[in-house]
């Protein structure tokens, strides 16, 4: 059985790309056919463009992609809440 990957950016604009990534599992005789799809979406923000670096996919997607987002990310990261404080009694 060989398994075949591909790649398809779904979506790109200047704030986010939507990357489908699709897994297939073929048999010789193409009897056995199984399939695994893994569909995420990356904002242009500094976590989400080293998020996308670390992807594994051919270069020429990421080349594409930073092409269209440019040098500095256009959405700020989300502030994270801040926990409450538990006071000791």
């Amino acid at each position: 059985m060989e398994t075949q990957k591909k790649i398809t950016l779904r979506r790109l604009t200047t704030d986010f790309v939507e990357v489908n990534q699709k897994w297939h599992d073929v048999s010789d005789d193409m009897t056995n056919v199984k399939s695994m799809n893994h569909m995420a979406t990356f904002s242009n923000s500094p976590t989400g463009r080293e998020m996308v670096k670390n992807l594994d996919i051919p270069r020429e997607f990421l080349t594409g992609i930073f092409n269209v987002w440019g040098d500095e990310p256009t959405i700020a990261d989300p502030e994270m809440p801040k926990m409450p404080e538990v006071k000791k009694q």
